[in-house]
């Protein structure tokens, strides 16, 4: 196993924005293990971006997420903690809290760890929808939030414009996601060695590194005015938004950052298609198994014969994929599908009602023959 560069023996810092950019990413290597080599880069560049806010438009989104506990998402968002601007790290703040603390030209950083408690089911979405919506106005200059103040109802614009670190179990709203640079976060194998963080002992070298980026800040965002950084083949539209601060950064510090964030941001932007390839496929699979509920008519259907009904359409991906009852567990998992038992509780069957939910959620309403020979509403 490798030995883990100890920060706390820092330097005195070189000038070079490069260097003082590779600082924060060794710092980042120090105590987290983040899921790829670009996600060191893209969080370096995030880092940096929050002290030179006022030169952008847009204020890309950091996501790390994961499927389990314990995978370093709160391990990141300590180091982070260390080296943003002004950073604001909640749990459970109110949104009238967070929405007090914007509005300056040059906002504090939301670092909001747990967000699976509040966006983890439907159920709570709906009841955090103020924030939610604060997180996607955020993402862009001049969106405000209206809200009535005091006793008089009194019409109050606040403003949302902030960078914003959301950490949490499962994946965040798409709308968050969509605005956002993803890291898929993982637990740590025993071969990937870290320095355990402690802020007492630590923190003074996170604090000096920080105190470098604030004043190359206060020198770079004057250069960044205006800055329209190329962007690679593939990164377009919303994607271009989120990169264009992190890459207009890598431009400004120099060295070999403009090459790896541009390899970065390309990295990025294909995993978030595949993803979305990977929720399509489930998509279809699911309408495919209401299609064969349809066709066999039955309340129950046991794996293996869901598994050959599937495998029956030629065009459907399928018999290729080498579908088995196993693998169709793992897919209808994601959904919270799951098999029961028989009414004799002899054999373990997947149900039609436990589907019908899923089905409502992410498929259109079945036409019906009637529904086709309806006339067209009046203009």
């Amino acid at each position: 196993m490798s030995a883990v560069p100890d920060l706390r023996g820092l330097q005195e810092p070189s000038e070079d924005p490069a260097e003082m950019l590779l600082s924060v990413e060794e710092c980042l290597r120090t105590y987290c293990v983040l899921p790829s080599e670009h996600a060191y880069v893209a969080v370096a560049l995030w880092v940096a971006t929050t002290h030179v806010l006022p030169a952008f438009d847009y204020a890309p989104r950091l996501v790390a997420r994961s499927a389990e506990k314990r995978s370093g998402k709160s391990r990141l968002v300590e180091v982070v903690y260390g080296l943003v601007r002004e950073p604001i790290r909640t749990v459970n703040a109110s949104v009238a809290f967070i929405f007090r603390s914007l509005g300056n030209e040059h906002p504090p950083t939301i670092l909001l760890d747990e967000a699976d408690v509040l966006f983890g089911t439907r159920m709570k979405a709906e009841q955090n929808e103020d924030l939610r919506g604060l997180l996607n106005a955020g993402h862009q200059r001049g969106l405000t939030y209206g809200r009535v103040e005091g006793p008089s109802h009194t019409p109050t614009t606040f403003s949302t414009f902030a960078m914003a670190l959301v950490a949490g179990i499962g994946n965040m709203p798409d709308t968050i996601e969509d605005r956002a640079v993803v890291l898929a976060m993982r637990r740590r194998k025993e071969s990937e060695v870290v320095s355990t963080f402690r802020q007492k002992r630590d923190g003074p070298a996170l604090a000096m590194l920080k105190d470098r980026l604030h004043d190359w800040g206060e020198v770079a965002v004057g250069l960044l005015e205006g800055a329209e950084p190329t962007m690679p083949p593939g990164v377009d539209d919303r994607a271009a938004d989120t990169w264009e601060p992190l890459l207009a950064v890598a431009d400004c510090v120099g060295g070999d950052w403009p090459v790896r964030a541009r390899a970065a941001a390309t990295y990025f932007v294909l995993a978030t298609a595949e993803d979305e390839q990977a929720q399509s496929l489930g998509v279809q699979l699911l309408g495919d198994i209401r299609g064969a509920f349809d066709k066999l008519g039955h309340p129950f259907i046991g794996s293996q014969d869901l598994v050959t009904a599937l495998e029956e359409d030629a065009a459907a991906p399928w018999f290729d994929m080498k579908f088995n009852p196993s693998k169709l567990g793992k897919h209808l998992a994601r959904y919270g599908i799951r098999t029961g038992h028989t009414p004799d509780k002899r054999k373990r069957v997947y149900h039609r009602e436990d589907f019908e939910d899923a089905w409502e959620r992410y498929l259109p309403s079945p036409r019906t023959s009637e529904d086709e020979h309806q006339s067209p509403p009046d203009p």
